[in-house]
């Protein structure tokens, strides 16, 4: 069994939502390729979501997204 790690790192988020939760925490740059690496090992749903909905959605959007969509050869 081959173990990867992940590179962003992770806060505990259970404060603020039932049962289990973690926050990836780190640049733009980094939730993106997080966020690849756990599809590229298999996850098939991900969950992106903060405190404050609408602005994180649009920081989301503006900031992650774009360099998720610049890798095509990574798993979607």
């Amino acid at each position: 069994m081959t173990v990867e790690f992940i590179s962003a790192s992770y806060a505990n988020a259970s404060i603020y939502a039932r049962g289990a939760s973690a926050a990836l925490v780190g640049s733009p740059q980094t939730i993106a390729d997080s966020i690849l690496d756990h599809a590229d090992l298999g996850a098939d749903l991900i969950s992106v979501r903060g405190d404050d909905k609408l602005n994180d959605a649009i920081d989301d959007g503006r900031d992650v997204l774009p360099p998720m969509r610049a890798t095509p050869d990574r798993a979607r």
